[in-house]
């Protein structure tokens, strides 16, 4: 337990140790929101809570495939299985219908299929209580699950992009118009066949059916239903990885609709680079999306502050508390672990205080952030006491 000295030392709001005139009190301050402790890491009995960790992760899996588990669990195994379904009908009818691009968009969607599997495990590690080995929660494999998403948005972002730059350079090199220098310097922009051991497959413009395109319509009403209902849950739990994997939705619908630009613009509009050009600008946003996410999700891991806006709200609500006891709050610090905010606040007191006043200023700071905000899982206070 921290000493509580009259003379403005620092005390913690895991007990205290009053002072007054060389004798020492103790007040018991049962308020705290966390206590501190020091243990050493033995391997004794480890493996019994290895196996129970993982015993409840197996339990906690099969609740959300019964439906039973949280919100985060249903929407991303919904997500899941869409994506099987979208993959198995895409693949089928581009097979059937002769269309190269429904049949990419397939394998766009299969890829999918993994983000959903760390997303869904991701949500399930971060919900384990906390444990010996990790006393603060497991909020953090969310953010590493986070930071893998957007590595899938990413990469996601650049096939298109590289893909549709590919179409793009062809178009142009087939185009008589262009100024001789651009026609000069295609060949060095353009990669060739052999440089990927592939080529991209056109869409066969003489046998390809006009029904190819309700596939991908069918599709991008799906992922944006998946999209704003996984941003509904994410907003609602403040889950990293859950709005990540809402964004990966989001960019299977753009990328749906890049796959009916090409089908309409090869039925429609002989050698029009508009896929190309849609496919480029569709990369582009998928790549900015996907660099925030991956920053922020950075942020989490190294223990980066919350933003300003975030930490002047925390800082407000702390100012609304009565001043009876209180000074002024010198300093108020906020890290975010997966969907869970850790704050420590310091405050001044006025001198005087009582160790009862000093349980009551506990209590209040705690209900204040934890009542307003439900993200705020622990809250530490330390202050010391103005000289009278």
């Amino acid at each position: 337990m921290s000493n509580l000295r009259q003379r403005g030392s620092k005390a913690s709001a895991n007990g205290a140790d009053e002072e007054t005139n060389g004798r020492t009190h103790k007040p018991s301050l049962s308020a705290s929101s966390s206590f501190l402790h020091t243990h050493s890491h033995s391997h004794d009995g480890e493996g019994d809570d290895d196996h129970e960790e993982h015993t409840g992760e197996a339990m906690m899996l099969l609740e959300a495939l019964r439906g039973n588990g949280d919100a985060g669990s249903r929407v991303t195994l919904l997500g899941l299985a869409a994506n099987v379904g979208l993959t198995l009908l895409k693949g089928a009818a581009g097979w059937y219908l002769n269309s190269a691009a429904l049949i990419a968009d397939a394998g766009h969607s299969l890829s999918d299929l993994i983000a959903d599997f760390v997303t869904l495990s991701t949500i399930l590690l971060a919900q384990r209580p906390p444990s010996k080995n990790y006393p603060l929660g497991y909020g953090k494999f969310e953010s590493l699950g986070t930071v893998t998403v957007s590595i899938f948005l990413l990469l996601g972002g650049i096939g298109i992009a590289a893909h549709s730059w590919g179409m793009l350079s062809e178009a142009l090199a087939s185009n008589p118009n262009l100024p001789p220098l651009l026609l000069k310097l295609l060949p060095y922009l353009t990669p060739s066949e052999s440089d990927h051991g592939h080529g991209h497959a056109p869409v066969d413009e003489e046998d390809l059916s006009p029904t190819a395109v309700l596939f991908p319509l069918f599709g991008i009403l799906v992922k944006e239903y998946l999209y704003r209902v996984t941003k509904r849950v994410a907003d609602e739990q403040n889950s990293s990885v859950l709005m990540a994997n809402a964004m990966h939705h989001r960019s299977d619908a753009y990328s749906s609709i890049v796959t009916v630009v090409a089908i309409l613009g090869s039925l429609f509009i002989k050698g029009a680079p508009f896929d190309p050009l849609g496919g480029l600008f569709v990369g582009f946003l998928i790549l900015m999306s996907s660099v925030q996410i991956f920053k922020g999700a950075i942020f989490e891991l190294t223990d980066a502050s919350v933003s300003l806006s975030t930490q002047q709200t925390y800082l407000n609500l702390v100012e609304q508390i009565p001043k009876r006891t209180i000074k002024s709050v010198n300093n108020l610090r906020a890290i975010r672990s997966g969907s869970s905010v850790f704050i420590d606040v310091e405050l001044t007191l006025k001198p005087g205080v009582s160790a009862t006043d000093i349980v009551g200023i506990i209590e209040d700071v705690q209900a204040k952030l934890k009542g307003e905000r439900r993200e705020v899982k622990e809250v530490r206070v330390a202050f010391h006491i103005q000289p009278a």
